[in-house]
């Protein structure tokens, strides 16, 4: 039975709610650790105009957000973890041993065409401490994923990664520094077996992280569930089943709408206490909020799709896009660079959507606000907007 059915506006008042965009407030470290503690995984890419996909998912809810931060999080305080989940990802290192079949995949996915280094690289290790690939040359090349040349100790620290054999150690900008994985996470998470009975078992708490990652979950497939490996149909409405009888989720539905959908059932006082205010943000392209580009475009009336792989002449707007929102509304998307060797923010353009009040005074100053806290995060020291916004 359905719990109630909602209107839109009660859809995206919840979702800003959820996701720490209006209502509670987050700040620092803590603030940090508590989005983790809701949405469990934060989508990485190496892409960095304005900041990477998690700076830009935490500057956008938690107060006082600088990139150091998460960098301490990940290899100082190792609370935080890369690793693969929703592709590649940001998870709490303590969800470690939940992964262990994706790491197990990545064995089998390199190991042929690495097995005959491995042994030496990891003796390096041992005997030298964390490490990056310009340090390990074996003066030999294999062909890639992608059909591309590249170098054997190249392949094999990305199969080391991705089969939990080594950990990064440091990143700054691309550039990752490996080291043994036993050095840095305690023996009993890396000794803990797999919680899971069985397949079905893993599918269901994968689909219960995915609810909670995102807060409102359309019943069928969706962007959102990307990367759980070998889901079907069948197991999928199972999963669902079977965390509707557990009243560990439950479901609604939108006017208007016609899918069902489903949220975490410990979150159901939201939908009543859920609070709006005037703030504005921009948020990052691959923001949790934002996973299911279907639902944001039925309950926000806004179609967005990342552009920056798309060749220059196929994209609509621009390279490395950001949706606008104000309100409960996405109001504009803009497309900005941070030149770090002058420390100036240059937004390079900027597109409202349409019917937006250009001319509203409390839009202006909510993007004032906006752009001091963005400012902020970066560390910039000036601003170079190339067309007036207003």
């Amino acid at each position: 039975m359905l719990f109630v059915k909602i209107s839109k506006p009660e859809a995206r008042k919840f979702l800003l709610n959820y996701h720490f965009i209006h209502g509670a407030a987050l700040s620092g470290k803590a603030g940090i650790l508590q989005y983790f503690d809701r949405v469990h995984t934060i989508q990485y890419d190496p892409l960095n105009p304005v900041g990477t996909n998690p700076e830009l998912v935490l500057q956008a809810r938690v107060g006082n957000f600088t990139p150091e931060l998460l960098h301490q999080l990940l290899y100082s305080d190792r609370l935080l973890i890369d690793g693969w989940d929703k592709n590649m990802g940001i998870y709490q290192t303590v969800d470690w041993p939940y992964f262990a079949r994706y790491r197990q995949h990545a064995e089998q996915h390199y190991g042929e065409k690495v097995d005959h280094v491995l042994p030496h690289v990891l003796q390096l290790f041992r005997e030298l401490g964390p490490l990056d690939a310009k340090q390990i040359d074996l003066n030999e090349r294999v062909i890639g994923d992608w059909g591309n040349s590249m170098k054997v100790s190249s392949l094999a620290l990305e199969h080391l990664y991705r089969s939990g054999k080594v950990v990064i150690y440091t990143r700054k900008g691309t550039h990752r520094t490996y080291d043994l994985i036993e050095n840095h996470l305690a023996p009993e998470l890396l000794t803990q077996s797999e919680p899971f009975l069985d397949d079905n078992d893993f599918y269901r708490w994968q689909l219960q992280r995915r609810v909670e990652s995102v807060g409102l979950m359309a019943s069928g497939n969706n962007d959102a569930l990307l990367g759980i490996r070998g889901l079907k149909a069948a197991q999928r409405n199972q999963g669902y089943q079977e965390l509707l009888e557990q009243e560990i989720i439950g479901e609604l539905q939108i006017a208007d709408l016609p899918q069902t959908y489903y949220y975490p059932k410990v979150f159901k006082k939201l939908f009543k206490d859920a609070v709006l205010d005037q703030s504005m943000v921009w948020l990052g392209p691959l923001d949790n909020m934002i996973w299911d580009r279907q639902l944001i475009e039925d309950v926000f009336g806004f179609y967005y799709r990342w552009e920056v792989y798309k060749p220059a002449a196929q994209r609509q707007y621009g390279y490395y896009v950001l949706p606008v929102l104000y309100q409960d509304r996405f109001v504009a998307r803009m497309e900005a660079k941070y030149d770090r060797k002058d420390r100036v923010l240059r937004i390079i353009d900027w597109w409202f959507e349409p019917g937006v009040n250009i001319g509203d005074k409390k839009m202006m100053q909510a993007f004032e606000q906006c752009l001091h806290q963005f400012v902020q995060y970066l560390g910039a020291e000036e601003v170079d907007i190339a067309t007036p916004i207003f």
